[in-house]
């Protein structure tokens, strides 16, 4: 695309600073200038962007997409009959559904999320190479920017969980395939593995350069198991073995290990909608903002949860602010971040997506500020985080085209 849209509101660079009546210039996938001084000698597509406002493209930084065919199946299970990787209600249901059924569900997912707003997705993609391939086949066609975590299929066995056995050597070779692939691993949880296989894992990981994300601390059990298997906490494993770019949930933590995180630079992705359907609690957001480690959001499973970062927000933010009982306990634009550049960061793409910055690409969302929702709003970030909703979504535009909805043009040109 070469065009401008001219009148915005847009929320500029990491801080999201507000531009009134803006001229954001798109040319090709990226954003060549955002400005507040009009661009008199261009001479491409102009649309009008009075009344709208300008947000960075959502990023849901953890979600699995495998289970969107059988929403709220397991409402009032436990995290262990509901999602265990070997034994749960999910992994033997999946087994009898169609592939054709598999993908459909996908594919309907990543379109209600490019419709919400949401532009970039990390899913955590289980059944190793073949659940990569039916991924790929649900996302053909569509505009969404996909990070696709595999797995292999494996575990290491009970009998050898506390030894010093890695990885077999044709789990090592899928591991390298499923790498191959996708854009890195997303592992179901130390407690799985060995401490030589969690190495091996990030070994494999480290020489294809790719992502490594693990849940941890979810559910209190885990937890738990850990400790009592152990020794050790899930987050002193993962950090000391694994080594993993970005750490998922942290429910269950502890300030030592909230130390260990920030200390490490490892970044953070908290589902708290999750978390609270399934009655694990809720992440310790502020704790983690305070202490600069970075956090972004997910959705998680789609069987849980609807594909809306809108609501993830909201959530995030008013139950911060209800566990501190304190309504400064965290700031609107730090929520924000969270579903944007903190999701950027985490997937280490924040020199690219997360923000509207010259020289970025152009992933954006187009709000309606005249909506009965969002009209005579007085904090506009705020007002995105605690009541916007896919309905006040005019347009979304991904790599400076636009994918979603439409933008009216200035004077019929």
């Amino acid at each position: 695309m070469n065009a401008i849209i001219e009148g915005a509101l847009t929320l500029a660079g990491p801080g999201f600073s507000p531009v009134e009546d803006s001229f954001l210039q798109i040319e090709g996938p990226k954003i060549k200038t955002l400005s507040d001084v009009n661009l008199p000698a261009f001479s491409g597509t102009r649309y009008d962007g009075n009344g709208l406002i300008a947000m960075p493209g959502m990023i849901n930084a953890h979600v699995h997409l495998g289970d969107s065919v059988v929403k709220d199946i397991g409402v009032g299970k436990t995290m262990g009959e509901l999602v265990h990787p070997i034994t749960g209600l999910k992994s033997r249901i999946l087994k009898e559904v169609p592939q054709k059924t598999l993908v459909e569900g996908m594919r309907e997912s990543l379109q209600e999320m490019l419709a919400n707003g949401i532009t970039t997705i990390a899913d955590f993609r289980e059944t190793s190479l073949e659940g990569l391939r039916l991924l790929k086949k649900a996302a053909e066609g569509l505009a969404n920017r996909l990070i696709a975590l595999g797995r292999p299929n494996y575990y290491s066995p009970p009998l050898d969980i506390n030894t010093g056995v890695g990885l077999p050597t044709q789990i090592i070779n899928e591991t390298e395939r499923v790498l191959q692939e996708g854009n890195g691993l997303g592992v179901s949880g130390p407690n799985e593995f060995t401490d030589q296989a969690l190495v091996d894992l990030s070994s494999l990981a480290s020489k294809a350069r790719k992502l490594v994300a693990v849940h941890v601390g979810e559910a209190r059990s885990s937890a738990e198991f850990s400790i009592r298997t152990f020794g050790s906490s899930e987050v002193s494993r993962a950090l000391t073995y694994l080594r993993p770019h970005l750490l998922v949930h942290l429910v269950h933590t502890t300030r030592r290990d909230i130390e260990k995180i920030s200390s490490s630079g490892t970044s953070v992705v908290c589902c708290p909608r999750a978390n609270a359907i399934l009655g694990h609690g809720f992440p310790p957001i502020t704790d983690l903002v305070r202490l600069g480690i970075n956090v972004g959001l997910g959705t998680d499973n789609v069987m849980l949860n609807s594909c809306d970062m809108f609501r993830e927000m909201d959530f995030a933010s008013k139950m911060s602010r209800a566990n501190h009982r304190d309504p400064n306990a965290i700031k609107s634009a730090d929520v924000l971040r969270m579903a944007t550049l903190g999701g950027a960061k985490a997937l280490e793409l924040e020199r690219e997506i997360g923000s509207l910055e010259e020289g970025k690409i152009a992933d954006i969302v187009f709000l309606n500020s005249r909506s009965s929702n969002l009209k005579f709003s007085k904090d506009i970030i705020s007002s995105i985080v605690h009541r916007a909703r896919p309905d006040d979504i005019v347009a979304v535009m991904v790599k400076g085209e636009l994918v979603h909805g439409s933008l009216p043009r200035c004077n019929n040109k």
